[in-house]
This record gives C-alpha cells, sequence and structure tokens, in this order.
C-alpha cells in the first residue's frame, strides 16, 4: 500500500510541476506580448499617416479618414500642377494687383514685378507665398485661377482621392476645402516623387536677384527638422492657420525612404510628434544588412590586369527593410562591369550589389577593389594573369612536344613492316 501511495504523490506533484511550467510560461509570454512589443507613438496631432516606401505599407496611422484643413501643405498639389504645364520655368511673370493683395504668409511680391515661374515656385515652397500660388495660378490658366482649382481637383481625384476637395491655390481656410490624411499622402507621396517639385520643397536657401522692384531676396527654409543634422528629414512643406499647424515631411535615412503627413497640430509639438512617428518606424520595421560596408562581396574581372581576378568589396551598406514578423525573400544581384580594365587604384569601382525584397529593388551599394592592379603582359588581355601565364607557358611547351611525340610514334606505328626494316638498314 504503501508504495501505491507514494506513487499516488509522486504523480501529483509531476502534475503540479508542469501546471507551475506551463502557468510560468504563459505569464512570461504575455509579458513579452504586453511590454515587448512595440508601442505606437502618443501625438498631439489630429490625424496623421505615415507610409514607409521601403515596404509600401502604412506604419503608422491615427484618424486618417477624418477631414481636415490642409492650409499651406496645399501648395505642393499646386506645385505639382506647375511643373506639368509649364515646361520653361524662366518664363517671365508679370505679378496682378490681386496677387499681390493677398495676406497670410507672402513672399512680398508688388503689382507689376517681373519674376520667373522657377522664382515663384521657390517663394511658394520655401517662403510659403500666398502671393506666389495666386500668381503661379494665374500664369498656368491665363489668369482664371478658379480653372486652376479645377485641375488641382481633378489630378487628386486621378490619385485616387476620394475625400478631398480645392477651393484654392495657396490653403488659405475656405469652407469647402478640406482632405484627409489618408488621402493627402496620396498626394504627398505623388508630389514628391516629381524631381522638380522635390528640388524646391528640399531647397534649405535660395538667393533670388534684384527684380524690376524688389531689392535680391534671400530665401530660408523653415520646414522642421530639415536643418537639424541627423534628423533624416530631407523635404517637405508646412501649413499653419490661427494656431492649427500641419506639415509633410520626406524622410531618408540608412535607406530607409518614409513620408509623414501631420494635420491638427500646433507649431511646438509638430516637430515633436513627426521625430516620436520617425522614431517608431525603426522599432516597426526590420533592418536588414544584406550587403555590409567593407565585406568581401564578389570576384571579378580585370581586363588586362597583372591579376584578372580580384576580390570586390562593399564601400557602402545596402539596407533593406522589412515588417518585423512578416515574411519577406531578400536577395543580392550583381551587376558587373565588363569595361574593367588595368591599372586600377585602390577604391575603384568594379561593380554594384543590388538589394531586392520579394523581387522588387530598394537599394544598392557600390562595389571597389582594395588595393592597386597594375598591368600585366600581353596574355592578360585574354584575362590569363602573370602567374596564369607563367604556369601556362611551360604547360603548353610540354603540351606541345607531347602532342609532338605522340604523332610521330602514331605515325610510325602506321607505316608497313618493309618500310621500318629500310629505315633501320639506312
Amino acid at each position: 500500500m504503501k508504495t501505491w501511495d507514494n506513487l499516488k504523490r509522486s504523480f501529483k506533484i509531476a502534475i503540479l510541476t508542469v501546471l507551475c511550467i506551463i502557468l510560468a510560461f504563459s505569464t512570461g509570454l504575455s509579458y513579452v506580448l504586453s511590454y515587448g512589443a512595440t508601442s505606437e507613438p502618443e501625438i498631439n496631432a489630429k490625424s496623421a499617416v505615415l507610409y514607409s516606401e521601403n515596404t509600401k505599407t502604412v506604419v503608422f496611422s491615427k484618424n486618417k479618414d477624418e477631414r481636415v484643413a490642409p492650409f499651406s501643405t496645399t501648395k505642393l498639389m499646386t506645385a505639382l500642377m506647375v511643373v506639368k504645364h509649364i515646361k520653361n520655368l524662366d518664363q517671365k511673370v508679370t505679378v496682378s494687383k490681386e496677387a499681390a493683395a493677398l495676406d497670410g504668409s507672402s513672399m512680398e511680391l508688388k503689382e507689376g514685378e517681373v519674376v520667373t515661374v522657377r522664382q515663384l515656385l521657390y517663394g511658394l515652397m520655401i517662403l510659403s507665398g500666398n502671393d506666389a500660388a495666386y500668381s503661379l495660378a494665374e500664369t498656368v490658366s491665363n489668369g482664371n485661377v478658379d480653372e486652376f482649382v479645377q485641375m488641382m481637383n481633378d489630378e487628386a481625384k486621378a490619385l485616387g482621392c476620394n475625400d478631398t476637395h480645392f477651393v484654392n491655390p495657396n490653403g488659405m481656410k475656405e469652407d469647402g476645402h478640406y482632405t484627409t490624411a489618408s488621402d493627402y499622402m496620396k498626394i504627398a507621396r505623388a508630389t514628391l516623387k516629381n524631381k522638380q517639385v522635390y528640388k524646391f520643397a528640399s531647397t534649405k536657401k535660395y538667393e533670388m536677384g534684384a527684380t524690376n522692384l524688389s531689392e535680391s531676396r534671400v530665401m530660408k527654409s523653415h520646414t522642421d527638422l530639415i536643418n537639424t543634422k541627423g534628423s533624416g528629414v530631407v523635404a517637405g512643406k508646412t501649413g499653419f492657420w490661427n494656431g492649427e499647424a500641419s506639415i509633410v515631411l520626406a524622410y531618408d535615412k540608412k535607406d530607409l525612404q518614409l513620408v509623414l503627413v501631420l494635420f491638427g497640430d500646433d507649431k511646438e509639438n509638430r516637430p515633436k510628434d513627426a521625430k516620436a512617428i520617425f522614431e517608431y518606424a525603426y522599432k516597426y520595421l526590420k533592418v536588414n544588412k544584406p550587403v555590409a560596408k567593407g565585406k568581401k562581396v564578389t570576384k571579378v574581372l580585370v581586363r588586362g590586369g597583372k591579376n584578372t581576378v580580384v576580390d570586390a568589396y562593399a564601400s557602402e551598406t545596402a539596407y533593406a527593410y522589412t515588417e518585423k514578423g512578416g515574411r519577406a525573400k531578400i536577395s543580392v544581384k550583381i551587376k558587373r562591369d565588363w569595361s574593367v580594365k588595368a591599372p586600377l587604384k585602390k577604391g575603384d569601382k568594379v561593380a554594384v550589389a543590388k538589394v531586392y525584397v520579394d523581387g522588387k529593388y530598394v537599394s544598392d551599394a557600390p562595389l571597389v577593389v582594395k588595393r592597386n592592379v597594375s598591368k600585366g603582359w600581353i596574355t592578360s588581355e585574354a584575362y590569363i594573369s602573370n602567374i596564369g601565364a607563367m604556369v601556362l607557358g611551360p604547360t603548353l611547351v610540354a603540351l606541345i612536344v607531347i602532342i609532338c611525340l605522340v604523332k610521330r610514334r602514331r605515325k610510325k606505328a602506321a607505316m608497313p613492316i618493309g618500310k621500318h626494316d629500310k629505315v633501320r638498314s639506312k
């Protein structure tokens, strides 16, 4: 009986031990899920969307479908319409009375002042000039600003914006002038992908020469974080009206490319919110380094070199960003430069390592040589190195001698028997 009791007691202890282990594991797991996961940032802005160009996904959003006033971020769309319809940006423009009379942010244009479309675009994006926006709209539409606004609305529809409507080209608050963070992300991405608009939106300082009515102007960007070293912000457009602030920002750091749209914020919290969202993106996305700086990646052929096969190293790191927890296939393809020819100097580029995620190109890194490669012998033109030629030369001579001897022996073996005797008697 005692043996049976001991067995039951041991069985109960084993069951309790297993239950304790399961409880401890589940508690630990819930802790990891609750506290180890990346939590979304608490921001002051009423609505926002952060889009990752690397993963082609929305990384963060808040009230993305809520209607808001875009304010001067409207001017991104204005700039896009201008560069689409005016090919000569040095075209002269005479400022109208209506444009010069506009209130709010201004580049201080005067009625009758002669400027260029290019100068107006800088004034539009850097100084957020309402006068510049109106003057550009008049130029594109031959004075019919309502027609220009209709172009803006048509473009928004074409981009897939279903809850956006513009009333003016400058973003000044008016009834019926609205968008959503979700809609405006489509507009922001389209405008910042345009090389000309991007140039104006990324310029930190522009010196404009004197005109017929004004002295020279110096324009300096006040876009949040664009002048902060290491911020990652490379371009953008701000908006502000009676204490309420909005912004569109383009971010590019370590090949992580993001676009941020923020609405319903204030000037003090706007840069803080932007920074917090960008930091969140780094935690949310997984950083992959398929090609690391300084690492050997492949070998390349060098025509005419003392060495015709050399190692190629990455001179930069190529990044690939994927969503954490998501499955993605990362691959590296080498684009070789078949025209590589000696002599080469240390650091010369000989190829490019291109990184793909799920078959889509995301980044690349130049591949360079880490030592000098001098010119080789004439055989190196056929990709035979000096050492190879030294080894191959005697080998070829020996091979030729062997072939000749074999041929001679075969020739003798093929001769009639009588002839062999005649050859010997001689």
